[in-house]
């Protein structure tokens, strides 16, 4: 445990949902980087890093539509220190320097090690996390991470903050080429598996998309809890992201971006892999993996 650095403490105080986020104000996220381990192939996914040389972000990150592997340690990278990962919205141009904030330090940080819940299922989205060990470890008092929570805590009523650089709605072509933000409730298991509603279904055979109803019924497991609010809500792109509530002034990593039936659908909330109810087995493979790392102070 460091004892001159705190974990969860945000970089700034403004949030508003469903905008775009200050610069430096969740200074844990990290921006995957697939395909190249030099930083420069920027999106698609987030994590959060939560120690000194650990990230936690989704197993789905890692496969491919057929529900295979098709991304390993070396052959990608994550980059932490971002604001806008896109010269502009809807260009393919990376951009490496934010020249809205001084005080943000991007970083690219190569992987040792990435380690896949052995129980994940792509077909159910089950044990939907993943952690990446770094090759080097980072300066905690320099770059902080988010709070890693106790075991078996309920976040049921609780504020959640989502934040990420993914598409602005369910079926856009585009991710946010700036870092956005939004909040939501965190909802029980029971009322999440309740919500129904209508979501847009392109037929494979035909490409034509229309409105068809959904419903959450069976689609749940102990491993993941649901955020909901009215318009709000992750999408295509913040896969892996934090999920985070903040106690006592700090952001504890509730959950991590996994899943949903559209984007912000009246009636059916978003899905995160619970990262309480997964402690045990992020705390297994920490020790396994090089002993206990370096925390921040919860």
């Amino acid at each position: 445990m460091a004892s001159s650095c705190k974990c969860g403490v945000k970089g700034a105080q403004r949030i508003v949902g469903g905008e775009i986020a200050q610069p430096g104000e969740w200074p844990w996220i990290v921006v995957h980087s697939h395909g190249v381990t030099d930083g420069s192939q920027q999106g698609g996914c987030g994590g959060t890093l939560v120690a000194d040389n650990w990230v936690v972000t989704a197993a789905h990150c890692f496969y491919n539509n057929a529900g295979n592997q098709a991304v390993f340690a070396n052959t990608m990278s994550v980059v932490i220190g971002e604001h806008t990962i896109l010269t502009a919205q809807g260009s393919n141009t990376i951009s490496d320097n934010d020249e809205f904030d001084t005080t943000l330090k991007r970083k690219n940080l190569e992987i040792e090690k990435m380690i896949i819940h052995e129980n994940y299922k792509s077909t159910e989205q089950d044990h939907d996390i993943a952690l990446l060990k770094l090759k080097e470890k980072l300066d905690l008092s320099v770059y902080m991470p988010a709070c890693l929570p106790a075991a078996g805590k309920s976040w049921v009523d609780s504020t959640a903050w989502v934040y990420g650089w993914g598409t602005q709605y369910s079926g856009a072509q585009d991710i946010s080429y700036i870092l956005r933000e939004t909040s939501q409730t965190i909802i029980s298991k029971t009322a999440c598996e309740q919500g129904t509603g209508m979501i847009n279904s392109t037929n494979p055979d035909t490409g034509v998309t229309s409105l068809v109803s959904a419903s959450m019924a069976g689609t749940l497991t102990d491993n993941m809890l649901c955020g909901e609010k009215a318009g709000k809500d992750s999408c295509q792109g913040d896969s892996g992201g934090p999920f985070t509530v903040e106690e006592s002034g700090q952001h504890q990593l509730a959950g991590v971006v996994s899943w949903g039936l559209g984007c912000a659908a009246a009636g059916l909330a978003g899905v995160y892999s619970d990262v309480s109810s997964q402690r045990a087995w992020i705390d297994t493979q920490f020790a396994a993996n090089g002993g206990t790392p370096k925390f921040c102070a919860p």
